[in-house]
Formats: C-alpha cells, sequence, structure tokens
C-alpha cells in the first residue's frame, strides 16, 4: 500500500517561496530608495552650486547649504563647496569678496553648530584674505560677473543648461530691490525655454516687472 503523499509539506514550501520573494522585494526596495536618496543629494548640491556661481545672496547660499546637508553644514557639503565652488571658480579678483563673504559665514555657522571644519576651508578662507590684502588691483575691481542657469528638461530627461553671463556692481552682491534678479523672471524665463514653440512667433515679448 502507498504511503499518502505528504501534503503538508507543500504549504512549508509555499512560505519559504513567499519568504524568498518579499526579501527580493525589500532589497529592490531599498536600492531604489538608496538610488533616489543619491540622486536628490545630487540635485540639492548642484542647485547650491548654482547659486554661488549666481552670485545669490549668502543667506540663500547657507539655506540652500543647510538643506543639502540635512539640516547642517555637513563635512561632506564643505567639500562640496571648496572642490566644486570656491576651488575652482573664485580664483580671480573680481569673486574674492564674494567668495570670503561665504567662507566665513560657511566656517562661521558650522562652528556655531559645533559641526566638524573641515581644514580645506579654513586654509581656502586665509588664503582670500590675504589675496584681498595684498592684491593692489582688487581695489580698482567694480564689477563682478554673475553666471545664471537655466535647466530645462528634454524628452530624454535629460537637464540641459543654459548660462547667461551678467556684469555687476560688487555694491549690488547683497541685492535689495531693483538690484537682484526677480525670482519671477527666473520662472518666465525657465518657462519660454521649456516651452520655446508657445513663444517662436512671437516677435516682441514685454513684461511690466511693477505687476510681479
Amino acid at each position: 500500500m502507498k504511503k499518502p503523499f505528504p501534503f503538508s509539506h507543500l504549504p512549508h514550501a509555499r512560505r519559504r517561496r513567499r519568504s524568498i520573494s518579499s526579501e527580493k522585494r525589500k532589497k529592490s526596495m531599498a536600492a531604489t530608495a538608496a538610488g533616489d536618496a543619491v540622486a536628490e543629494q545630487e540635485q540639492l548640491l548642484l542647485h547650491l552650486k548654482l547659486a554661488f556661481l549666481a552670485r545669490e545672496a549668502p543667506a540663500c547660499v547657507l539655506a540652500l547649504a543647510r538643506k543639502a546637508g540635512g539640516g547642517s553644514i555637513t563635512p561632506h557639503v564643505q567639500n562640496f563647496i571648496l572642490e566644486s565652488c570656491t576651488g575652482n571658480n573664485a580664483g580671480g579678483d573680481q569673486n574674492c569678496t564674494y567668495a570670503t563673504t561665504i567662507l566665513k559665514r560657511i566656517i562661521a555657522e558650522a562652528e556655531l553648530s559645533s559641526d566638524i571644519v573641515i581644514d580645506g576651508l579654513y586654509e581656502e578662507f586665509g588664503q582670500f584674505m590675504s589675496s584681498k590684502s595684498n592684491n593692489s588691483s582688487f581695489n580698482r575691481a567694480h564689477k563682478i560677473h554673475k553666471e545664471i542657469s537655466f535647466l530645462s528638461p528634454t524628452n530624454d530627461n535629460k537637464l540641459v543648461s543654459l548660462i547667461a553671463r551678467l556684469s555687476c556692481s560688487i555694491n549690488m552682491l547683497e541685492g535689495d530691490t531693483g538690484c537682484s534678479l526677480w525670482p519671477s523672471s527666473l520662472f518666465l524665463s525657465e518657462f519660454i525655454l521649456s516651452y520655446p514653440k508657445i513663444f517662436s512667433k512671437k516677435c516682441c515679448f514685454e513684461v511690466n516687472t511693477d505687476y510681479f
């Protein structure tokens, strides 16, 4: 007489397969979440760099630095500022005042919040201060360049940048009404670049800033 088939083992096998499948899904979700976090971090750091190149007000740059660091200006963010902002883009006299101001504010905030301040920031700040005091031509430089970047999505979901270089007075670095770029004008410019067909046949496009 044949022994009955051990059906009692089937549910256990199914549970095991479900458990393995569940673990794979969890790992896949964790990998996706990690990838999204990295992409978001890169995007925040990009915004920080573009704000620096646009010579945004120091308060704006510091706010973006905090956001990129998850609430504080972490050593990782400090390294990014040193390598991608001040180190590569602020070597000339025209950028010296702005870079010195940003570095001073970054260092002060990191020290105040008891965060680690990397040695490179102190060294870079010292070099800018020394250059500022020793270079007599600096006092004759009354202009600074702002690089306004526009990021517009394309069909392949990549970002294409368009950079407009503007020259303005050093006295306008902090900015005020009439001395800074209106956010609405930047939004409008990005909209035009994102949807060029809407405006391609327009001979003239004028906006009265009094309404913004």
